[in-house]
């Protein structure tokens, strides 16, 4: 059992510009075809993310030009 604030994760990605994303396994076995696609579930998520930490970011620098 965990302690209170300790960190419990079964895998961790960390981006060049420092982002994370964490991955937690909520079962001990999994299916063979559900292990084969951990890797492009895992893809898909940093894409999403890279895609929307980009799309965030080029609002933001509209925003501020604008405001110039």
């Amino acid at each position: 059992m965990k302690k209170p604030k300790e960190e419990n994760y079964d895998g961790i990605w960390k981006r060049e510009n420092g982002d994370m994303i964490v991955l937690e396994v909520k079962t001990s076995t999994w299916p063979t075809i559900e292990s084969i696609n951990i890797g492009n579930i895992v893809r898909l998520i940093v894409e999403i993310a890279t895609t929307k930490s980009r799309a965030v970011k080029k609002q933001v620098e509209e925003k501020e030009e604008k405001s110039r």
